[in-house]
């Protein structure tokens, strides 16, 4: 006899059905409310179906949460990864300290009010420990060197020594400077040093000439005798309304000085007789002009010995404004002829020069070769 069941039966027994064991014979069951089922060989046997389908879903549904949960956290780790707002530099020192060692690794996201870094910017690498460079001995000898040779190069007597050693310690300090993995700085004050030393020993150099100069021709202008002006010598030349300026020459036969000559002039004189008949093979004066003799006579007053001939220089001087000083040929009692003399020793001669006729001007002498002449009238 086949008994028909309804979905609400199966329900209800499914519902209100006790669990069996697996083994051993199915013990037959009644409830009252078992429905039309009155002995357990006519209801239907699903203990064992509905364990087996309950842990497939078990089993299934676990599966596929774990899944989700894997691709989920995946995804939210990412997204986090990307960006995470800190919010204040509280936050972000909490976040510091409390994240993740995998979560630190997060980029920050720019905060224009707190001034954050971008999120490519890219920290500076700590400071590497810097190297001790080693001592410099060339710099060290050139510094040395250029130091003894400033010193030599500020006296005037040792000043060869100081340009010896300055371009010396110049060389030192430029061949320290180019020694990888040395100290520079007693290079760079050795290359200073010679600099600036051989520029003092130029000056040193240059102040020593012109003291030489100052010296060897300083007391070279003439000026007029005590005698000759009634008052203190004054230098030729010194103003134009000066004793034997141009202007202001003086007399034929006045005496003027320096440290080391008295000069005397005496009264000129037309001698182109006398230089013929001292040599007939003298050439006869230009058209225009004649032989004119100054005798000289000169005190040599210096502490050495003093040469007439090269020490003064006898000059004229034209109305024409001109000045001239060729010679006349050989000439009697020629001032060339007398040798030097010692202190006290007096230098007399002629001077013989070719001026225009008449010899209408001053004549000028000079000491030296930077003295400034004196000028005599004969008028």
């Amino acid at each position: 006899m086949q008994v028909e069941h309804t979905t609400n039966d199966l329900n209800r027994w499914f519902a209100s059905a006790p669990v069996t064991t697996l083994t051993g014979a199915r013990k037959a069951t009644h409830r009252e409310n078992d429905g039309p089922w009155k002995t357990a060989g006519d209801r239907p046997q699903p203990a064992r179906e509905s364990l087996i389908c309950r842990g497939t879903r078990f089993v299934f549904v676990t599966g596929v949460c774990l899944h989700l949960s894997k691709y989920f956290g995946e995804y939210v780790s990412k997204t986090r990864q990307s960006q995470v707002d800190v919010g204040s530099p509280r936050a972000a020192l909490l976040w510091a300290q409390t994240a993740s060692p995998r979560d630190r690794n997060m980029t920050l996201i720019e905060d224009t009010t707190m001034n954050l870094p971008p999120s490519d910017y890219a920290a500076y690498p700590p400071n590497p420990e810097q190297r001790v460079k080693q001592k410099n001995t060339v710099g060290l000898i050139a510094v040395i060197t250029a130091v003894i040779g400033f010193v030599f190069a500020c006296i005037p007597g040792a000043l060869i020594v100081g340009w010896i050693l300055l371009p010396i310690a110049f060389i030192l300090g430029i061949v320290g400077l180019f020694q990888s993995g040395k100290a520079k700085g007693t290079s760079i004050a050795a290359v200073i040093i010679a600099i600036v030393g051989t520029i003092v020993g130029f000056i040193v150099f240059f102040t020593v000439v012109t003291d030489a100069v100052d010296e060897a021709f300083g007391g070279s202008d003439l000026s007029v005798a005590e005698s000759n002006s009634g008052d203190s010598p004054v230098t030729s030349g010194d103003s134009q309304d000066a004793p034997g300026s141009r202007d202001n020459p003086l007399p034929i036969g006045a005496t003027v000085v320096n440290d080391e000559w008295n000069i005397v002039l005496g009264t000129p004189r037309e001698a182109g007789d006398e230089v013929s008949a001292e040599n007939p093979f003298n050439d006869p004066p230009a058209p225009g002009m004649e032989f004119w003799i100054v005798p000289v006579t000169a005190t040599y007053t210096g502490d050495d010995t003093g040469l007439a001939w090269t020490d003064l220089t006898i000059k004229f001087v034209g109305s024409d404004n001109k000045t001239y000083s060729d010679s006349c040929g050989v000439i009697p009692d020629n001032l060339n002829d007398v040798d030097e003399v010692y202190p006290g020793g007096i230098a007399e001669g002629n001077t013989c020069i070719a001026v225009p006729a008449g010899a209408d001007g001053l004549w000028s002498v000079s000491a030296g070769f930077t003295g400034k002449p004196s000028f005599f009238s004969t008028s």
